[in-house]
């Protein structure tokens, strides 16, 4: 069976890559070796910075309340950098798996996989029926995991 792949940000593996020339070897995510595939990656070096840097730091733009990623001493502002990025590195992540692209649909009081086994399944089938809303979603699903969800709440069948 193929093992899940995720991404880490580089410094958590342990690569020398933070802003103070450092890695942090994370116990947590070295305990996951054996069990997931691990991609990692630093967006500050992708995007040009060097190793040792300044800390960079998101700090809001108040006439406009919008987020920058600025450089506390040169007031450079990185911000358009690390998005473009982002979005190129987000959208080339095709094989890694779904969990992020749950974060496609905002959590809510019911869904497919709740009204398709809720608490019973294991957190992988809860996956797949998720995935499943999130390539399949339109408004006759939604009426329908409604009618569902509904169904649960009166007779009970369904629920733990």
């Amino acid at each position: 069976m193929r093992k899940p792949k995720i991404v880490v940000s580089e410094c958590l593996y342990g690569t020398k890559c933070r802003y103070d020339g450092q890695g942090y070897n994370d116990k947590v995510i070295q305990s996951l070796k054996d069990y997931v595939d691990i991609q990692t990656v630093c967006p500050e070096l992708a995007i040009g910075l060097p190793i040792p840097r300044e800390p960079i730091r998101i700090e809001m733009n108040k006439e406009n309340e919008e987020y920058r990623l600025i450089d506390y001493n040169s007031k450079n502002d990185y911000t358009n950098q690390m998005t473009e990025f982002s979005e190129e590195f987000i959208n080339g992540l095709d094989d890694i798996d779904g969990f992020i692209n749950r974060l496609l649909v905002k959590p809510g009081l019911t869904g497919w996989a709740q009204v398709n086994g809720g608490y019973e399944m294991t957190p992988e089938e809860k996956l797949k029926w998720d995935l499943d809303y999130i390539q399949s979603r339109n408004l006759f699903m939604d009426i329908r995991i409604i009618f569902m969800t509904v169904k649960v709440v009166l007779t009970g069948d369904g629920a733990r």
